[in-house]
């Protein structure tokens, strides 16, 4: 802390929507993900589970989104009801790639 000074790194506490920029960003550069993710936020303010469930494929699609994300931004099964706290455990979503699980692990818990 002395070389860097105090770590300024804002924690966010809604984990769904934290996830869900997680899965917009992945390989995609910085500008893009962000571009998307603005996008998404347009088309729905509410970023909660049933929300994003209620979407038509197609409107996710036409933001951006590809076939591959969308299916992982709307499982088969629904989300619990509330906010999704543990995702079980990122681990456990095999499409969530490693670096993305650290990067939302990092982002929404404090140690």
């Amino acid at each position: 802390m002395n070389l860097v000074g105090a770590c300024t790194l804002t924690l966010r506490k809604d984990y769904f929507s934290s996830l869900l920029r997680a899965i917009t960003g992945q390989q995609l550069s910085v500008q893009v993900a962000r571009t998307i993710w603005s996008r998404i936020t347009r088309l729905c303010a509410d970023i909660e589970p049933q929300a994003i469930l209620s979407l038509a494929d197609e409107d996710l699609r036409g933001v951006g989104i590809s076939k591959r994300k969308v299916l992982y931004m709307k499982p088969a099964e629904p989300y619990p009801p509330g906010q999704v706290r543990a995702f079980i455990s990122l681990s456990d979503i095999r499409w969530l790639y490693p670096f993305t699980q650290n990067m939302v692990h990092s982002r929404c818990t404090c140690s």
